[in-house]
């Protein structure tokens, strides 16, 4: 007897531990009716509403809903299994009771949390939310099917009763319903143990009177043939998406024809130096820039004029002033030279290091301010205000397909981070590519195709995420190659957007002229013209260092004897004229380096079979949740 309570104790000891675990581990709160009201549509959307009255057994804020558009199921077809991948939006979700209540969004799943965060909720309260679902094609054959989830096993809670009521847009045959509930497998209108299932017209009206367990369900799956629900076409968004592209490419045609289009610049070979320009402003006119550079190429200018002589010593330059500048010399010109030997015939370049490159930026201002006077333009005005308005409004057509098909078919602003990524890539792109363009007479071949890689890969991106966007609507590929096609019409217009005015067009070829006679020079033509000018070498090097061919320049005469240069001296012997231009060639890049340094803080400028079978993993749909 005494072993047999010690047994007895034992189980009921055990059973209490079972228990108590089993009380711990469901949420904090019974459902004691979930009422669940579907409209299906004509076009496969379906419109759910679903209302929960709860009673809470522990203080919590409320409930939250876990609702998800993604799918992977399994159709049994022929005997055999075929997975399929589905993704139905989420779209339009209100919170119909009186609660407050935030929605999070989750790489494509929702989160509704209804309640206060500053206030418990009733031991009573009832819920109610609203949503739609937008189904797709299920690829099935043409075979359309209502595959919906009443109750999920996502609640960790009881559920003592519900109902649902599914209201279809077109009749369909009683034989085709199947519910699965804790009772099995019912087909056919009537009752089965609690559950009870009714038809008036075309709803399907269901309860089930007795308790739901956490790990049970209801699912229910209506047959309704083929070509039952007339899906959108997902492609509308995509053609006009395209149409878009289009009218924005037109467009930019005809601001390049009215605004752009270039006169053809003919260039003059030239082969002597410019008495007009300086070689500051070739380097100018070459590119429309002022750098630094440009201006250091003056340096050499005055050298050769016999205004200054250059000297190096062991790891320096110094800098001599014979002569004052020509009367006539420019504003740009005038504050590099008096700056530099303000008060001093002699200057040691390494002094100028940290102090010299507000003098630089002072020079580069005038030199700017020089060719924006009305007569010296280089480009017109409109033309290069047309260019930057039409590079900032570049993205436009792609984020317009990309709204279009994530807002109209993927029903999400997930993504919306990727929109804007793929929009400032493509301005930031098309902004690049004119400055590459503008450059191309100055860039070196590497620097061009770095750059241009560069230009592509910001380019690309927007497309590889509209492809990624439209392939999770099922649009056709087609409307991603047109809206491409035209980007690259819009960036290429926008890149030829810049229209020289006609002085900037005839200094531009003339300037060509030079630069094509400098990297292309005849042999015995310079032979000739050294012949005529044995200082003709250093006559040109200043343009060339402003141009960045000083090494093609002096690659020219590295078999041809000219005058040694009478500016430029060093204390080293150089057996050839060549090796000691390319040494001077390097102490002005230092020279360079020097003058235009600023300190660190300056700056210089689941599923079923077709038959009505059910799988493991039930239908589409349904919500599941819990307390906070």
């Amino acid at each position: 007897m005494k072993k047999l309570i010690k047994l007895l104790t034992v189980i009921l000891i055990c059973l209490s531990i079972v228990s108590v675990k089993e009380v711990n581990s469901l949420e904090a709160f019974d459902i004691n009716f979930h009422n669940v009201d579907i409209v299906v549509n004509e076009d496969g959307s379906l419109l759910v509403t679903e209302t929960m009255s709860v009673r809470f057994n522990k203080k919590r804020h409320g409930i939250y809903i876990n609702l998800t558009d993604e799918y992977n199921m399994d159709w049994e077809k022929d005997g055999k299994i075929i997975k399929k991948y589905y993704r139905f939006p989420i779209s339009k979700i209100k919170v119909l009771s009186y609660h407050k209540y935030s929605i999070y969004y989750h790489n494509g799943d929702v989160q509704i949390k209804i309640g206060h965060p500053d206030y418990y909720a009733n031991d009573y309260e009832t819920y109610k939310w609203q949503y739609i679902i937008n189904t797709t094609d299920l690829d099935l054959d043409g075979q359309d099917m209502l595959f919906m989830n009443i109750i999920t096993k996502g609640w960790n809670t009881y559920t003592h009763r519900c109902e649902f009521t599914i209201h279809f847009p077109a009749p369909f045959d009683n034989k085709n319903i199947f519910v699965s509930s804790p009772e099995g497998m019912f087909n056919s209108i009537g009752s089965q143990g609690q559950l009870t299932i009714e038809r008036i017209d075309n709803t399907i009206i269901g309860k089930y009177e007795g308790k739901i367990a956490p790990d049970e369900g209801i699912t229910i799956q209506v047959l309704l043939g083929e070509n039952y629900f007339k899906f959108p076409n997902p492609n509308k968004y995509g053609f006009i998406a395209a149409i878009i592209s289009m009218i924005f490419g037109i467009i930019y045609l005809i601001l390049f024809f009215i605004f752009g289009k270039d006169d053809p610049i003919m260039p003059l070979v030239e082969y002597h130096a410019p008495k007009d320009v300086t070689s500051a402003e070739v380097g100018v006119i070459i590119d429309e820039e002022v750098n630094s550079s440009d201006l250091i190429s003056l340096i050499l200018d005055w050298g050769r004029k016999g205004i200054i002589t250059i000297s190096e010593t062991e790891d320096d330059l110094i800098l001599t002033k014979i002569n004052n500048l020509e009367s006539n010399a420019k504003g740009f010109e005038k504050i590099l030279f008096n700056r530099l030997f303000k008060g001093k015939d002699t200057v040691v370049v390494s002094t100028l290091q940290n102090s010299f490159y507000t003098t630089m930026n002072k020079a580069k201002e005038s030199l700017k301010k020089y060719y924006h006077t009305e007569r010296r333009k280089l480009s017109t005005s409109s033309s290069i205000a047309v260019q930057i308005t039409c590079s900032i409004f570049s993205f436009v057509p792609f984020l317009s397909a990309f709204l279009l098909v994530e807002l109209y078919c993927n029903y999400t602003f997930v993504f919306i981070s990727l929109a804007t990524f793929g929009s400032v890539g493509i301005v930031l792109g098309s902004f690049l590519l004119n400055y590459v363009y503008q450059k191309r007479f100055i860039f070196k071949w590497w620097q061009k195709i770095l750059l241009t890689l560069v230009v592509l890969i910001l380019e690309i991106i927007p497309m590889i995420i509209l492809a990624f966007v439209f392939n999770r609507a099922k649009i056709d590929m087609f409307h991603l190659i047109t809206i491409s096609v035209f980007q690259i019409l819009i960036l290429v217009t926008a890149m030829y957007m810049r229209k020289k005015t006609e002085y900037g067009n005839e200094m531009l070829s003339r300037i060509l002229g030079l630069r094509e006679f400098i990297i292309n020079a005849n042999q015995e033509k310079l032979e000739d013209l050294v012949e005529r000018n044995p200082y003709y070498f250093y006559d040109i090097l200043p343009f060339a260092y402003a141009l960045g061919l000083t090494n093609v320049w002096n690659e020219h005469f590295r078999n041809l004897t000219f005058e040694e240069c009478d500016w430029y001296s060093s204390p080293y012997y150089y057996h050839d004229r060549y090796h000691m231009m390319h040494s001077m060639d390097s102490h002005l890049h230092t020279m360079q380096r020097t003058m235009t340094s600023a300190p660190s803080d300056s700056s210089s400028g689941s599923g079923s079979s077709s038959g009505g079978g059910f799988s493991s993993g039930g239908g589409f749909g349904g919500s599941s949740g819990g307390s906070w």
